[in-house]
Parts: structure tokens; C-alpha cells; sequence
């Protein structure tokens, strides 16, 4: 199948979703990295999500971050595989979210305000697949 031409607003998007994906990156690294000093500066309830969270989840994060990376290049390159790259995104993100919400008290201790970051970072990862999936349909992508 011919690959179609993919319009300069769809490169736009793809180099955006890329610089997401970089920052998304950078907070792993960040997060793994912390030190005990940088843990203290962030809220109790915060420092305490974070100090619950089990070592899985890390890699979830991980998991999470690099396959929304590997996805966004796959949209560079004009490859059908970042639908996939993208799908193992979502549920990773879904999975450390549902476990931060569902088995901490961080609503409660942070408020709902604690939801608003995560509910965007799922929101984009759905985004993300779903264009990933409409562009391959589309013949954008191969």
C-alpha cells in the first residue's frame, strides 16, 4: 500500500507529541533519581504516594514514558507500529494512575487537584493512539 503525504499540521503534531514524550522522559529519570533531600521538599502527602509506590509501578512508569517516546518517533517515521508503541503507553499509564488513585489517599490528603495532571497525561496518551490509529487507516503511516 502507497503511503500517503502527511500534511505539515500532522508533523506539527508528531514533533509536539515528541517534546511530550521527551518531558514525559524526564520525569522517570527524574523520579528514579531523586535523592532524599529532593523527596523532602515535595508535600507529605506527596512524599508518601511516592514512598507506597511498589518498585513494579517504577517500572510501569518506565514502561509508560519510553513506549510514549518510541510511539511519537513511530508518527516521525511515519510507522504503523506506534499505534501499538501507543497502546502500551495507555495502559501503563493507566495502571500506575489507577493504582496512585485507588490505593493511596492522595485525594483525599492532596484533593481532587491531584487528579488534574494525570487525567491530562491519560487524555494525551489516548490522543496520541488514537490519531496514531486513524493516521495508519489513513494510509499516513505504514
Amino acid at each position: 500500500m502507497e503511503t500517503k503525504i502527511l500534511p505539515l499540521w500532522a508533523i506539527i503534531v508528531s514533533v509536539v507529541l515528541l517534546l511530550w514524550s521527551l518531558m514525559g522522559l524526564w520525569s522517570f529519570y527524574s523520579s528514579v533519581t531523586m535523592t532524599p533531600a529532593m523527596m523532602a521538599t515535595l508535600p507529605q502527602a506527596q512524599q508518601d504516594a511516592w514512598n507506597s509506590m511498589p518498585k513494579i509501578l517504577w517500572l510501569d512508569f518506565g514502561v509508560a514514558t519510553i513506549a510514549g517516546a518510541i510511539g511519537a518517533v513511530g508518527l516521525l517515521l511515519r510507522k504503523a507500529w506506534s499505534v501499538w508503541a501507543y497502546l502500551i503507553s495507555l495502559v501503563a499509564i493507566a495502571i500506575q494512575f489507577g493504582w496512585v488513585f485507588l490505593a493511596t489517599p492522595i485525594l483525599q490528603t492532596i484533593g481532587p487537584s491531584s487528579a488534574i495532571f494525570p487525567i491530562i497525561v491519560f487524555a494525551i496518551g489516548l490522543v496520541a493512539w488514537l490519531l496514531a490509529r486513524k493516521w495508519t487507516a489513513d494510509g499516513w503511516l505504514n
